[in-house]
């Protein structure tokens, strides 16, 4: 176990990692791996991976296996905080059993032998510690050990096991993964002979998961990138870190005590998505059964909804003269020929070529290929200010997304809109299957919006939020409906339904806001 101090002052100073940590308060820790299976409600670990444990390649026979238990090793670590391997193999010897017991270190191992009873020296023996022990285990009928390392390694020995309850949490953990364990303060002959007499408990078969390089996933590991709030953009300097919220395999997200904003405050360098032709052919096509061409209409669609509300909220106060609109990472462009449609004097940028060539040379409609906020906007297309800036799927996009919010704030016209779409946290895949939800949240995506928190975390920006949209709706992904099979005619699946809009419970949502300053 790390001591908590210790760990808090590192944890400000660069990213951590822990493996295999005791400790239940762990939010000091940017990743953590547990190896040895550990009980799942103490704290999450960013992975629970056993693939880790080298087990031994020497292992008992079945012969041996079914054999009368004779001989017994007792090994507790090099410490042995609590002093249960003397009294263990005294009881162990008491029974009958000829017992090997691994001490700290040689001087130790004198004093303990020299402790044993005359009556029992026969059966016992005070060893110094043994290298590779893991692949010594198969020379034992019966391994006496804590939870950890050493128990995992002598089941797949075919040895017999035995836990010692050093701590109610070990207990705990001894019997969650099916290991039989006698209480440190019920170390005694009788506890013993008691499961002695049941043998074929003690055996416990270990899975063979497939041997995982350590090494090179702590080499990757570090790798790993501490980020920092992209609202607040504020490296922390001091303890407390920000409230964890979710740990996955290769990513931790909390939330900033400041703004409120859930956000990636580590990942693993992983693959970014390239927004080639690929990715508007054939992996739209893998996803979705055709191509983001093919989709077009169906996507323009649900653009003509958001423009009619963008129409709803600017144009009841402003004159009939053509407003302009910016669409950021307008893609193959279906926003921009809505807007079109509806008046609107239209222009784009994204950072997919093919989709700027396309927008150029299809739709004609003006677009630069460049990432905001980096892009000359003024410069490229002739306007100053825009009546309105959408971004459709892409503010999750931003490392630094505080830049990109006080650029959207200058190019916006008092009185103009700001609108967005991005995934909900506050929705029904959040809140009822959370770890999955945060285990697919793709790489690139930096923060994780929530609808409640929209109109502080804007109004810094300039912005006072008018509208939100829950969209995304899903009633399928509400357990009584997964569990009951409700089909989407049914009553019970349109009552969810119903109930996902009033209560803005769906997985993605729309925000439109005014620039009031």
């Amino acid at each position: 176990r790390t001591d908590e101090a210790e760990a808090k002052k590192i944890s400000m100073q660069c990213p951590v990692a822990s493996i295999d940590e005791g400790a239940l308060e762990t939010e000091w820790a940017d990743y953590l791996l547990d190896i040895i299976p550990s009980l799942g409600y103490t704290r999450k670990p960013n992975l629970a991976e056993p693939g880790f444990i080298i087990l031994p390649k020497n292992r008992r026979s079945e012969e041996e296996r079914s054999a009368k238990i004779h001989t017994a090793l007792v090994v507790l670590g090099g410490e042995d905080p609590a002093s249960l391997a003397f009294p263990s193999a005294i009881a162990l010897a008491e029974c009958g059993l000829y017992v090997t017991a691994i001490a700290g270190d040689a001087s130790k191992a004198k004093s303990l032998q020299d402790q044993v009873p005359e009556n029992l020296s026969k059966y016992i023996r005070v060893i110094e510690p043994v290298i590779n022990l893991r692949e010594k285990l198969f020379e034992f009928d019966l391994v006496v050990t804590h939870y950890g390392f050493t128990a995992f390694e002598a089941s797949a020995a075919g040895c017999a096991v035995i836990l010692l309850g050093t701590t109610p949490l070990h207990e705990s953990l001894a019997e969650k993964y099916s290991f039989k364990c006698v209480q440190a303060s019920l170390i005694n002959k009788e506890s013993f002979q008691k499961l002695l007499a049941d043998k074929k408990s003690l055996y416990r078969d270990i899975k063979e998961n497939g041997i995982h390089e350590l090494d090179s996933f702590i080499l990757n590991l570090s790798q790993g990138t501490n980020l920092n709030c992209p609202v607040c953009r504020e490296e922390k300097k001091s303890w407390p870190k920000d409230p964890l919220i979710a740990r996955t395999p290769e990513r931790t997200f909390r939330r900033c005590q400041k703004c409120g904003m859930i956000y990636m405050s580590w990942t693993i360098q992983s693959h970014q998505t390239e927004y080639n032709h690929d990715y508007f052919y054939d992996d739209y096509k893998k996803q979705y059964g055709k191509t983001y061409q093919d989709d077009f209409e169906n996507i323009k669609a649900q653009c003509v909804r958001r423009v009619s509300i963008i129409d709803f909220i600017y144009r009841r106060g402003h004159s009939s003269v053509t407003p302009t609109v910016l669409d950021i990472g307008c893609a193959l462009g279906p926003f921009l020929d809505a807007a079109n449609d509806s008046g609107w004097h239209v222009f784009g940028t994204d950072i997919s070529k093919d989709a700027v060539e396309y927008v150029q040379n299809t739709l004609h409609y003006p677009a630069l290929l460049a990432s905001f906020p980096d892009a000359d906007v003024a410069g490229e297309f002739g306007v100053d200010k825009f009546d309105a800036v959408t971004m459709w799927y892409v503010i999750e996009h931003f490392q630094d997304l505080d830049s990109v919010l006080k650029a959207v704030s200058k190019i916006v016209k008092k009185g103009g809109i700001f609108a967005f779409s991005t995934p909900s946290a506050a929705g029904v895949s959040e809140k009822y299957n959370t770890d999955e939800f945060f285990a697919q949240s793709p790489a690139d995506h930096y923060t994780l919006w929530e609808p409640k928190r929209c109109a502080s975390i804007l109004k810094k920006y300039g912005f006072k939020v008018v509208r939100t949209v829950s969209t995304g709706i899903h009633p399928e992904r509400f357990p009584s409906i997964k569990k009951s099979g409700s089909d989407s005619k049914s009553l019970k699946f349109r009552m969810y339904k119903t109930f996902s809009m009033l209560f803005k419970l769906g997985d993605t949502f729309e925000v439109y806001c005014r620039k009031v300053n």
